[in-house]
């Protein structure tokens, strides 16, 4: 298939598309393997969508995020010169956001990796809001997820809400939104304008009179995002009320549970999900924060924070986590006495089987069992590109591949392991020569034995696998690896230092180039240490780093 760009460019396509929607399908273009073509269905193209993407052609925003948003970049006509289509980056992404909130997880995601993800969203909305553009839109399954990077991407972008002329009540709008992420004050001038117009039911968002979507309501969809990846994929609209007893009324699903007001830690409600953590398990700036977006926002919607504060406080809270002792995808801010996600997952299985011995207290439920958590399971269309690397993603079908950190877990682990071994073992290669029928031997003569340059050769490298397996593999240890490393280096060193000393002989010289030696000792031992420590954390985060900086307000 033919297309031509609206310079004259010509796009050669592949004559099958790897993927397909309800508007359109996507094409591999055959000489360019970094950008794709949506064609739109017949009948789905108006003069409206034409001049729609046009103005986005013409408009984007910062190339920074250009790689992460499935934008029109060029517009595509077919042989009779009529519009058809666009091109758009290809999106690398393996799952989308709706499957990272199912509970029980249907990926291994450490809590520290979906902050970093809620992170790499806001940075995206953040570019989107400086361009003058709103998502509308905000369904979990139009963000698209690399499971091996934690980089985000945003699908369907040609249903964005752009405002061209507010007085004049013109504006490309978005006319859709997903149940459970519309802004009450979106909800009420919809239903104002439903009862009204009673023909209008099912295109209030296309018909009720501007302003719909806002970067406010941006912002309270976004505060549900992040509500649902710091607490186990729940909606923070399940609340019931605080004293209910077993048996309670349901608080509603969808739109109905945010009209309603049934958020879950407002004054006199408690999450109906058992999963969901208190609220005081999150630093308070970050409780702070879901109370101005889904409190003060109903009353004041500007009060919620923005893409860019969000951003921001979640940084911070990644600085102040710490691995659980028993399951190291828990991470929780320090200053709690225990996991919060461990007793959660208790509290789920307890409910789920009351009369079971729950003595175990690391029991994992299965994700089939995710459908009856009270978290929405969701299935996703899958489809193959004919390049198996290309990881595109568009128009709601997505291209899963297999997770790789299972195999990161295994090699992580040998190397933790590893690491603790070559510790011992060179505690015990310095040791031995100083050992005599049982007893230690500080004699003189026995000293000028020691090698002291092929200890400190051993002692460095065993304390720099040591810090590197313990931090690659996450190990709820990795501090008391860090802690023994230190001392081990101070004794050592000082004694490795009086070795030498021993051994060059008593002078004011040779006293001057052991001074000399001890600093090496110890510039190689910080440096072993620092360099594992950093490579380690480099390695366990290659497979879900944070790929931004912060952005600029």
């Amino acid at each position: 298939m033919r297309v031509k760009g609206k310079n004259g460019q010509i796009y050669e396509l592949e004559q099958n598309p790897f993927s397909s929607g309800g508007e359109g399908s996507v094409y591999n273009i055959l000489s360019n393997r970094n950008k794709v073509v949506k064609i739109y269905h017949s009948g789905t193209v108006t003069k409206e969508l034409e001049a729609k993407i046009s103005f986005m052609v013409k408009n984007q925003p910062n190339a920074s995020i250009l790689n992460q948003i499935a934008w029109p970049v060029d517009m595509v006509f077919d042989q009779n010169g009529k519009f058809c289509g666009f091109v758009m980056p290809r999106l690398n992404i393996t799952t989308v956001l709706s499957n990272v909130y199912v509970y029980p997880p249907k990926y291994k995601i450490s809590f520290k990796e979906k902050l970093i993800i809620a992170q790499n969203i806001c940075v995206v909305i953040h570019e989107i809001h400086k361009a003058g553009y709103f998502f509308g839109d905000f369904n979990p399954r139009n963000i698209g997820v690399n499971l091996d990077n934690g980089s985000v991407a945003f699908l369907d972008t040609d249903s964005y809400h752009i405002v061209i002329d507010k007085a004049a009540g013109k504006a490309y709008r978005c006319n859709v939104c997903a149940s459970g992420y519309a802004a009450p004050e979106l909800l009420g001038k919809c239903y104002d304008h439903i009862a009204k117009h009673p023909a209008d039911a099912k295109c209030a968002y296309e018909k009720a009179p501007l302003d719909t979507f806002t970067a406010e309501t941006d912002n309270f969809a976004l505060a549900i995002h992040i509500f649902k990846l710091l607490n186990n994929g729940f909606t923070p609209f399940n609340g019931v009320n605080e004293n209910a007893t077993a048996s309670v009324a349901a608080p509603g699903v969808g739109d109905t549970a945010i009209w309603r007001d049934n958020y879950c830690f407002k004054k006199g409600k408690r999450p109906l999900a058992k999963a969901v953590p208190p609220l005081a398990v999150h630093p308070s700036y970050i409780g702070d924060m879901f109370t101005r977006a889904f409190v003060n926002g109903r009353k004041n919607p500007a009060s919620r924070p923005d893409a860019m504060e969000w951003y921001q406080s979640l940084a911070r809270y990644e600085k102040e986590i710490r691995v659980c002792s028993r399951n190291k995808l828990h991470m929780y801010r320090k200053g709690l006495s225990s996991c919060p996600w461990c007793e959660a997952d208790n509290r789920f299985q307890q409910a789920l089987y009351p009369n079971a011995n729950n003595g175990n207290k690391n029991n994992v439920i299965p994700a089939a069992q995710a459908a009856s958590s009270g978290a929405a399971a969701v299935s996703v269309t899958v489809s193959r590109s004919v390049n198996p690397n290309a990881g595109a993603a568009v128009s709601g079908t997505q291209v899963m591949s297999i997770n790789p950190i299972k195999a990161k877990e295994v090699v992580s682990g040998i190397f933790n392991l590893t690491g603790w071994l070559a510790f011992i073992v060179s505690i015990i290669f310095v040791c031995m020569p100083l050992i005599s029928n049982g007893s230690i031997h500080l004699n003189e003569e026995s000293i000028k034995n020691i090698d002291v340059i092929k200890d400190a050769i051993y002692t460095i490298s065993a304390v720099a696998l040591l810090c590197f397996g313990s931090h690659f593999n996450k190990s709820p240890r990795q501090g008391l690896a860090t802690g023994m490393s230190i001392v081990w280096g101070v004794i050592f060193c000082f004694a490795a230092a009086t070795a030498y000393y021993v051994q060059l002989g008593y002078s004011a010289a040779n006293a001057n180039a052991t001074w000399r030696f001890f600093g090496v000792l110890v510039g190689s031992y910080v440096a072993a240490i620092v360099i594992g420590i950093r490579l380690g954390e480099w390695l366990s985060n290659l497979g879900t780093g944070k790929l931004f900086v912060k952005a600029n307000s």
